[in-house]
């Protein structure tokens, strides 16, 4: 397991629609799919799912815009 030092700073911007936390989301994305298949479900962090539900990538990027991504969930690895 790699422990990974990306930067989480986005994921407390308030307006969801600015471009640094709509970059952090896809980079976030690209980072939980790195080494997955494209159509591979994977727990959803936004603040409604909680790493609770499936989803897929446009699911998982769209319920981060919508609902905000849970500030909890800060120890991403590979």
């Amino acid at each position: 397991m790699k422990i990974i030092g990306m930067d989480k700073d986005w994921i407390h911007i308030k307006n969801r629609l600015d471009p640094t936390y709509v970059e952090g989301v896809e980079k976030f994305i690209e980072f939980a799919y790195a080494n997955k298949p494209l159509e591979l479900k994977i727990y959803c962090p936004c603040k409604k799912c909680v790493n609770l539900r499936y989803e897929t990538r446009n699911g998982v990027r769209e319920h981060i815009i919508i609902n905000g991504f849970n500030t909890n969930y800060i120890r991403w690895t590979i």
